[in-house]
């Protein structure tokens, strides 16, 4: 059973990740935290880790008021995220407690609470709802009336350490009736969640302007591309297990960096999978030493990710001070 100190991990880790919002408006410190529980969950379960669209599937009444200053009746769901290569549609109900009670559950109501949402789906009716919530509403009831098969799971989500009883005819019913599937997520879920998962790594370094190509597939997506030119010891030195020069972009002295180690949280869920001691890297090692020249011939690139990217220019330069934000390779 999750700790109350497992509670206070997951209401800081709430909170980081409401920064990540950069809400101009105040927001109280206990709202903070729970709207940032909902992107945290949302990232955890959908894996889909662009803000903006975490942010816009979440129909929340608190939410939708308190960041969008938008009036939004939720229906008894809090997000939407519709999975369109896997024709999954999952909707979520949030709990998020301001207080560790340790023997706290989801109850039976959560879920009934969701049946307002869901009924307007069933009956195909969408009067009287809210701009968010129809807009959700008729585009499930759209994907419900085309010839593939789709599926809807309901997520009862609270930081509580006692789950949803499954044993009761109640849910049982409402299972039957809706067609769904119900996953109950505790706090020892979530527990599992943030172990499984390294601490967010940041890295800094310099590149001139000239040396940066920028891509984005169109102006309303927060995700963005950057080319840019970068040398070996800039890469060792950002990549390296010593948070301080990982961050330390004027340094100097490469021989602090000689024998230092990769940090292997970066490899977490990365893009392409680490290849260790294959005859890939074998080739590539034998390409550096023979024939230096022809290295991006054969090995054009690294990809790198990042929840967040800043740049701003160096003080009587050209230069781009890059700040990398829990980043992966």
């Amino acid at each position: 059973m999750a700790s109350h100190n497992d509670y206070k991990i997951v209401a800081q880790k709430s909170k980081n990740y409401f920064k990540l919002l950069n809400v101009e408006n105040e927001i109280p410190e206990n709202q903070q935290a729970r709207m940032g529980f909902y992107l945290f969950i949302l990232e955890c379960i959908t894996n889909n880790k662009d803000i903006i669209e975490q942010k816009n599937c979440i129909i929340d009444t608190e939410f939708r008021s308190l960041i969008f200053n938008e009036k939004n009746n939720d229906e008894g769901v809090d997000a939407v995220y519709i999975d369109y290569e896997t024709n999954n549609i999952k909707l979520f109900n949030f709990k998020y407690r301001e207080s560790f009670r340790p023997n706290a559950s989801i109850s039976t109501g959560n879920a009934l609470d969701s049946s307002k949402f869901l009924m307007c789906i069933y009956n195909e009716n969408t009067e009287n709802l809210s701009e968010t919530t129809k807009e959700y509403v008729e585009e499930i009831i759209r994907l419900f009336s085309s010839d593939d098969t789709w599926n809807i799971e309901l997520y009862l989500v609270s930081n509580e350490n006692i789950g949803l009883q499954f044993n009761d005819p109640t849910i049982d019913k409402f299972k039957e009736f809706y067609d769904l599937q119900i996953t109950s997520i505790t706090l020892d879920d979530i527990k599992s969640f943030i172990s499984d998962k390294p601490d967010d790594l940041s890295a800094t370094f310099v590149t001139d302007t000239t040396s940066v190509m920028t891509y984005e597939e169109n102006t309303f997506s927060s995700s963005k591309s950057y080319l840019v030119k970068m040398s070996v010891a800039n890469l060792v030195r950002i990549t390296c297990q010593s948070e301080v020069l990982r961050n330390d972009y004027n340094l100097q002295d490469l021989s602090e960096i000689k024998d230092k180690k990769i940090e292997l949280g970066i490899l977490y869920d990365n893009v392409r999978g680490y290849l260790g001691n294959t005859k890939f890297n074998e080739n590539i090692m034998k390409t550096l030493d023979n024939a230096p020249s022809k290295f991006f011939m054969y090995n054009n690139g690294i990809t790198i990710t990042a929840k967040n990217i800043t740049a701003k220019i160096q003080m009587g330069t050209k230069n781009l001070i890059v700040k990398l934000m829990d980043f992966k390779l």
